[in-house]
């Protein structure tokens, strides 16, 4: 005994550790995406990839317009690591670096370049735009291009002192900006630039790869013009890649331009490949630059972001997501940026493109290649869809409605579909957005094509006829929408899983209820797909299963649906146990003679049609039993109601509204305010509750009191009285009970760390009343310090 408590001395203290915070706000349209997830049951989320100089990456982002100070890199290069990319691409700035003729000052790009190598990103630069000092010789010098003569001199010399500089720190120089904006009959004078600058090139650094165009977009004759000009020149067998750029609202329709553009660029030099060198969508309606003028939103943002990395990489060409953060241009500020900033250069919030960002590099790393499968499915909309091969083996496929511009919606439809040509063994399904991960075994069809039409979509390009290897799986109501999901074998993904509790770890329990009777702690909890658990206890820190293997209290096939079981709490009624929970977005009770079950949903149904969650029991002497619960409202809500007799059926005609979100501390995220729990101390009822999402790290505990059960309720002016404590975060959905000598408790759940949302882990603390000094009811106190249970 006392070597387990030295270890779990260590254990806690280790976990008192704070890590840091991210001094950023919240973005609400991202824990709206966490707050929807798919109506599959999670079972982990994914690991994030930080970049590293080392790696292989399929994956860029853009760190652009950093010689002109549209943006402040040392605000926002502490994130840049953080997505998992391998290269960045930055401007050049001739006119910030020669500011004076022949007088060379890279001390503004070298903090750059070094800054993205320490953050372990690779740096490509765009050697683009005029110089000033050389408008005495008649060009406009902005983005312009310009014959032989004083300003080629300069400029080349202005490129042989950048590449010598830069020598064995950065591997590739792209060769301008969009020439094709100069006008669409310039392409002599880029082919002639281009040749120049790639001879200067190779000949100080023959290691550097040289890209050419940076051109508008792919189906532009202008390419084809300046490469056969650029071929006459001599110049061509020097170009490695060609780069351009998709702002196209419906991504997909880009892949038959870019393979067009592959087959034409094999004719002029075998050896060029293509590389999309700057692509993104804006998060609000712009009026300027690209993809003006259409309603774009955070969440349409995201899906085309990702569907457009998809496009890409099944077509095997790297690319490079626009942009690190909003630029600020002077006459507006860009919202392209994964990063929202503000007019003072300043990081706002990571919007939910970064981490869609984050988790494709995490899955798509270097060592991945596109391959072909075949999908078939008797949806009415075609299913796009891209397979992932590691060492020969297709591991993975990624699926996504393809079939326009992506929408703002975070509804999903089930299609039955078969995949051939993947070889993946135990399946699960990643939400490439959000990260999480879900289990499949409950859609898993067994045997055979459950898809009565024929393949809907093969793939997001045009691709040649392949064979597609034999071995199929099938699902029947597999949820789908217009954003990327994975479906990808358990051991071929790189994620943390939440239905296990190690012995020594935390307990992965949430919304987490406590029972104590004879001593003896019984703790319940939203933790399994396959129904409610329940871990025993004889100290309240140290839990252990119930037999050999964690416990189903209640199982899946006893509940109302097969899906989402949260937030249980179990009483004991007379001589039986009653589970009041959550089941498929609808309010439960199950009945059982034991605490630990089975427990068993009478005739399988819930206790109201309409949907709802977050039930919690309140018994007194001499009062009608009440069920307090979250109804769906604009919001989450709290109502009240009476319980017959069997203390499993509502009195309709009783329900009573209680409270809603209306507290400034409650609108850090969407309005949510759930888990209820009733106290009664000093002539008082009160409802104390969790404000703010769940997945928000701003989640917290409030109260409200009443006189009477009826309300009405008046919420306490110093709410929050408990929000993020400690080393803790998300902290919320609790329970009060009192431990076997008397003591006054609360449990509640945590994030897992700052990093990592899920699992959600269990915590204990106590709780007292003190006077409030300007005479209203006691402050209920929730005291900061707590201890984390562990499993046993």
């Amino acid at each position: 005994m006392k070597a387990r408590h030295i270890l779990t001395s260590l254990l806690l203290a280790a976990m008192s550790i704070a890590l840091p915070a991210q001094n950023l706000k919240k973005s609400v349209t991202w824990d709206n995406f966490n707050a929807n997830p798919a109506p599959l049951p999670q079972i982990g989320q994914l690991n994030i990839h930080h970049s590293s100089i080392d790696m292989d990456s399929w994956w860029s982002v853009g760190v652009e317009t950093l010689d002109r100070d549209f943006a402040d890199f040392s605000k926002y290069k502490e994130y840049i690591g953080q997505t998992g990319v391998g290269y960045a691409r930055l401007q050049s700035g001739w006119a910030k670096t020669e500011q004076v003729k022949g007088q060379y000052d890279f001390a503004w790009i070298d903090r750059h370049v070094d800054g993205l190598r320490g953050n372990g990103l690779k740096p490509w630069i765009c050697l683009c735009y005029g110089n000033p000092i050389y408008s005495e010789h008649g060009f406009d010098l902005n983005a312009k291009l310009f014959p032989d003569g004083p300003v080629m001199d300069g400029w080349l010399n202005y490129v042989k002192a950048t590449v010598s500089h830069f020598k064995g720190r950065v591997p590739m120089y792209e060769i301008w900006n969009e020439p094709d904006g100069s006008g669409l009959d310039s392409y002599g004078l880029y082919a002639n630039l281009c040749v120049r600058t790639a001879k200067v090139i190779h000949e100080v650094d023959p290691d550097a790869k040289i890209a050419a165009f940076g051109i508008c977009s792919p189906d532009r004759p202008y390419i084809r013009q300046a490469l056969a000009a650029m071929k006459e020149l001599g110049g061509i067998e020097l170009i490695d890649y060609i780069t351009y750029h998709t702002y196209w609202k419906h991504p997909e329709t880009s892949a038959a331009a870019i393979e067009a553009l592959r087959e034409d660029a094999k004719t002029y030099s075998p050896r060029i490949e293509l590389l999309q060198g700057e692509s993104g969508c804006p998060g609000q309606l712009e009026y300027g630059h690209a993809m003006s003028f259409i309603e774009w939103t955070e969440y349409s943002q995201v899906k085309w972001d990702l569907r457009h990395m998809l496009t890409d990489f099944s077509l095997g060409i790297p690319s490079s997501v626009f942009t690190m953060v909003d630029l600020n241009y002077g006459w507006m500020l860009q919202s392209f940026g994964l990063i929202r900033m503000n007019l003072k250069s300043q990081p706002i919030y990571k919007r939910p493109k970064f981490y869609g960002v984050q988790h494709m590099t995490s899955v798509i790393t270097g060592d991945m290649r596109p391959a072909p499968v075949a999908v078939k499915t008797a949806s009415v909309r075609p299913v796009s869809s891209v397979g992932l091969a590691k060492e020969g083996r297709t591991v993975g496929v990624m699926l996504w409605f393809g079939d326009g511009k992506p929408g703002d919606g975070l509804e999903r439809t089930a299609v039955d579909l078969t995949i051939a040509g993947a070889d993946i063994k135990d399946p699960v399904y990643v939400d490439m957005i959000t990260g999480k991960v879900h289990d499949l075994g409950s859609i898993i069809a067994p045997g055979g094509s459950v898809a009565s039409a024929e393949t809907a979509v093969t793939g997001v390009m045009p691709h040649e006829a392949v064979e597609i290897p034999q071995g199929s799986m099938s699902f029947r109501g597999l949820p789908l929408w217009d954003a990327p999901v994975l479906i990808m074998g358990r051991a071929d993904l790189d994620a943390s899983w939440n239905d296990a509790a190690p012995e020594g770890g935390p307990v992965p329990f949430a919304d987490p209820f406590i029972l104590c009777e004879k001593g003896k702690y019984y703790l319940y909890g939203t933790h399994s797909a396959d129904g409610i658990g329940v871990l025993e206890s004889d100290d309240m820190v140290h839990w252990h299963n119930v037999g050999d293997t964690l416990c189903l209290a209640l199982h899946r096939k006893d509940a109302v649906a097969e899906r989402w079981f949260w937030a249980p709490e179990v009483y004991k009624v007379g001589r039986r146990y009653v589970m009041y929970f959550s089941n498929d977005e609808h309010i439960c009770a199950a009945t059982s003679s034991s605490p630990t079950g089975p427990f068993v949903v009478a005739d399988h149904k819930p206790m109201r049609d309409e949907r709802g969650i977050d039930n919690t029991l309140y018994i007194e002497k001499g009062q009608t039993p009440r069920i307090f619960w979250v109804r769906f409202d604009h919001g989450n809500v709290i109502w009240s109601a009476e319980l017959e007799k069997d203390m499993t059926t509502i009195r309709e005609d009783t329900k009573r509204f209680c409270i809603r979100t209306d507290q400034e501390w409650e609108l850090a995220d969407p309005a949510v305010n759930e888990g209820p729990f009733i106290l009664k101390h000093g002539g008082y009822y009160y409802l104390t509750y969790s404000g703010n999402c769940t997945p928000s790290q701003m989640y917290g505990i409030g109260y409200a009191t009443s006189k009477s059960l009826d309300g009405p309720w008046e919420k306490y002016e110093g709410n929050p009285i408990f929000q993020n404590p400690g080393d803790l975060v998300g902290v919320g959905h609790h329970s009060f009970f009192k431990d076997a000598k008397g003591v006054d408790r609360i449990v509640f759940h945590s994030h897992y760390s700052h990093q990592q949302f899920s699992p959600r882990t269990t915590a204990i603390s106590t709780y007292h009343f003190e006077p409030d000094p300007a005479g209203g009811p006691d402050i209920l106190v929730i005291s900061p310090d707590y201890v984390r249970c562990v499993m046993d």
